[in-house]
């Protein structure tokens, strides 16, 4: 079978070594591995040979600068990938379209109407709530467009692909879809990376390299430094932990717009010196710093939606064979188990995380013991062959079902 992947939403920016350009590269390799080629097809002006077969189209913005007025530019960039779309399967013959879904959504299901081919709706967030919490929420007219496309596209889906049982709840409860069409599908990691040969012997090498000695205990942070990572409570809670347990250190891995309010917090505390920064580094060498350490920390904080994201955070965490200290929330309850893979502290709770710090610092053999049980769990049922091995068992069955339907 011929897919089309297309991706809508500007948002997405590819050349950005992110949290879903991990989710989209892995997709795409993992569905290609099955033998089924797959076009993507999105907005972007670079050069992506690292994604195979792809067609981009630049972005533009409504003339006159009306986008700084009404919700034009997302609309306009749907139709244009509509057209192009069309234009690819009078060559191609895609068999089905498998949309990422975003803000403004219309030119996907207006292509496989045309194409009289099935449409997949790959749902990884309630777009609209999760901009009002994360970045510039949307209001007035571009609110309401944005609620419109929503429901209008949604209901021309053949079938979804839900990041995590939370979000097909809101599909289904909040959004109406028929909860027979929604496939559940967790993010997962790449354990030719994660859990490849040598980690522990790189750890041990880079660890130190980095100066840490026996008796420390090292936590470690993987990601980029937003607020809705729940990094500030973390260093309020660490700091606490910290005049109780000399031996704890922090490190640090990524970057982001908190960083300095972090170092302020951390130097007004006193652990400052407790902490290396390391900037970002190559995602292959993220396993390394992982197994430099004794554990790892996701201080995710609860947000005022029912949603929580499926974090290819926790995963990679799994996969490296790291203890984790993580908050119980969403899918991460789901997938880890207290005291046998992690251990757990209640969001957004100093007092809890502070206790969850230094009970997954009390024992290091303990720590050993629950990062390889997550990453026998990652291995068994978090890897991407897999998700790609079900990713197409859905799209044959939503072909011919299609067929069926229409024949």
């Amino acid at each position: 079978m011929n897919i089309l992947y297309y991706i809508g939403n500007r948002g997405i920016d590819l050349t950005k070594k992110v949290g879903y350009y991990t989710h989209v590269c892995k997709l795409i390799e993992s569905v290609r591995a099955t033998g089924n080629p797959l076009h993507l097809l999105c907005i972007g002006e670079n050069s992506l040979p690292e994604l195979g077969a792809n067609t981009q189209i630049p972005h533009k913005y409504a003339r006159y600068f009306v986008h700084r007025v009404l919700p034009f530019t997302g609309l306009i960039n749907s139709s244009r990938l509509q057209k192009i779309a069309l234009q690819l399967h009078k060559n191609e013959k895609f068999d089905i379209i498998h949309e990422r879904f975003g803000l403004y959504s219309y030119g996907g299901y207006r292509s496989a109407r045309k194409m009289n081919v099935p449409l997949l709706f790959e749902v990884n967030g309630p777009v609209i709530e999760e901009k009002q919490n994360h970045t510039d929420p949307l209001e007035g007219l571009e609110l309401l467009s944005a609620k419109i496309s929503r429901k209008t596209a949604l209901k021309h889906g053949d079938g979804f692909v839900a990041i995590s049982n939370i979000m097909k709840e809101i599909m289904v409860d909040e959004w109406g879809l028929p909860s027979e069409k929604i496939y559940v599908m967790p993010n997962c990691a790449d354990h030719k990376v994660f859990a490849r040969e040598g980690l522990k012997e790189e750890g041990l090498s880079l660890r130190k390299n980095l100066g840490y000695n026996d008796d420390e205990f090292v936590i470690c942070f993987v990601g980029s430094f937003f607020p809705w990572y729940g990094l500030e409570v973390f260093f309020e809670a660490f700091g606490k932990a910290y005049k109780e347990r000399k031996n704890l250190r922090l490190l640090m891995v990524g970057e982001g717009r908190i960083e300095n309010d972090l170092k302020q917090m951390a130097k007004d505390s006193g652990f400052f010196e407790a902490i290396k920064w390391v900037g970002r580094v190559p995602h292959d060498d993220v396993p390394i710093y992982l197994n430099s350490a004794d554990a790892a920390i996701a201080p995710f904080r609860r947000l005022p939606t029912k949603f929580f994201s499926s974090a290819i955070k926790i995963f990679e965490y799994m996969m490296s064979g790291s203890a984790i200290l993580a908050p119980k929330l969403g899918q991460i309850a789901e997938v880890l188990e207290e005291g046998f893979s992690g251990i757990f502290f209640e969001p957004g709770n100093v007092e809890s995380v502070k206790v969850g710090i230094l009970k997954i610092s009390e024992s290091k053999e303990k720590c050993r013991m629950m990062g390889k049980n997550a990453q026998k769990e990652a291995l068994s049922k978090f890897t991407w062959e897999k998700y790609g091995q079900q990713l197409v068992e859905i799209y044959g069955k939503m072909i011919d079902e299609f067929k069926a339907k229409n024949s």
